[in-house]
């Protein structure tokens, strides 16, 4: 209000005084020294008005608040910041530590820290930037996930568990016509590691046999081919000097049988 009485009273003659007058709140101006530009109504801010701060070097960041607003009461909400020199401090990291920590870290330089056991570093280096690390420094906790739960499998222990920490095992029984991936095992346990890796993998997979390629058989990969699972048949022949031990060869869990499919003549 820029009228000095904020009333009126009701005489005979009518209302006394003048109509009050009201006007926006104004800030005082913003000055900054060469090193700071401004950028809004510098000159004469109203209530709400905003002004951003920059520095001039890209090699120095503002000390202070880089936005400030004009309040109601005519007065802005922080001081003019100024620029200073680009430094990062080492952070509190959660499950971590920082390795050969400095009181601080000058532009571009680059923040070492390990973590605790069963916990690992997020990928990227941090460096000191002008807003701070460019990548936050934390530890997640190292964990395995159990993805392959149904094809073939008959039993999980524990059950119903599919995340496991490092250190933690689970143990593996596939079903009938499967055994464990790359062995001729059916049931395994296996354990996540600290790198987040299962120590083999934990896949139940079809049972096949190979081509029989070191038995003496005719040309195995053309008669040993399409479905070599768990009870298939295939015809064969035998190279010459040696003789069949039967009509057809039977996949099994222990590979083709008879054995051996071809045998020495005598």
């Amino acid at each position: 209000m820029t009228s000095e009485i904020n009333h009126r009273t009701c005489r005979a003659q009518g209302w006394d005084n003048t109509v009050p007058v009201c006007e926006a709140v104004k800030c005082p101006a913003i000055r900054t020294n060469a090193f700071v530009t401004a950028s809004g109504n510098t000159e004469e801010g109203s209530y709400g008005d905003v002004i951003h701060f920059e520095c001039v070097s890209a090699d120095k960041k503002i000390d202070g608040s880089s936005d400030i607003n004009c309040t109601e009461t005519g007065e802005w909400s922080d001081s003019v910041p100024t620029c200073k020199e680009i430094t990062c401090t080492a952070p509190v990291i959660s499950n971590g530590f920082v390795v050969e920590p400095e009181e601080e870290y000058q532009r571009d330089a680059i923040l070492k820290y390990r973590c605790s056991p069963g916990f690992k570093a997020r990928e990227g280096i941090p460096r000191c930037a002008k807003f701070g690390w460019t990548l936050n420094p934390e530890c997640d906790e190292v964990t395995c996930e159990l993805k392959s739960i149904r094809f073939g499998v008959q039993k999980i222990n524990p059950e119903g568990k599919t995340i496991f920490r490092a250190g933690e095992s689970v143990e593996i029984t596939c079903a009938e016509r499967y055994w464990i991936f790359r062995t001729k095992e059916t049931i395994r346990s296996f354990t996540c590691e600290e790198n987040g890796e299962w120590d083999h993998e934990p896949i139940c997979e079809e049972i096949r046999c190979e081509v029989p390629r070191d038995q003496h058989v005719y040309s195995p990969h053309y008669y040993f081919r399409g479905d070599m699972t768990l009870g298939a048949t295939k015809t064969y022949h035998c190279i010459s000097g040696y003789e069949q031990k039967a009509a057809v060869a039977t996949c099994t869990r222990d590979g083709w049988t008879p054995k051996p499919l071809c045998a020495g003549i005598k």
